[in-house]
């Protein structure tokens, strides 16, 4: 099994990101995602729900928990038309829609 700062390593290189891409979307320094994915320390909680939705993989994955067969082949479906247009935001901006779309959900469930 792959460990979870190898996996950080490896979902950040197949989506196309930089670290200095990911530190931006998290509001850290480069050297924080540097560690994370050496293994010196690992992302808070609030960092890993982002990292998991980001790459579009469950917290447990990211943290060694669940192994490739627990993986959503994506291949599978065609993407929504949020995705497509997600899929042409450059990184920060990504970065940027998630955490709008966190509120509004925020903003919903306080309305509940």
């Amino acid at each position: 099994m792959v460990s979870e700062n190898n996996r950080l390593k490896l979902l950040r290189k197949k989506h196309g990101y930089k670290q200095d891409e990911i530190a931006a979307m998290l509001g850290v320094k480069n050297s924080a995602v540097s560690k994370w994915e050496c293994g010196r320390t690992l992302p808070d909680a609030e960092a890993l729900v982002f990292l998991a939705d980001l790459y579009g993989v469950s917290v447990d994955y990211v943290l060694g928990r669940a192994g490739d067969d627990m993986l959503f082949d994506d291949a599978r479906v065609p993407k929504s038309e949020v995705q497509e247009i997600f899929d042409k935001l450059n990184a920060v901006d990504k970065g940027k829609a998630l955490g709008y779309m966190q509120s509004l959900l925020d903003m919903h469930d306080e309305r509940l």
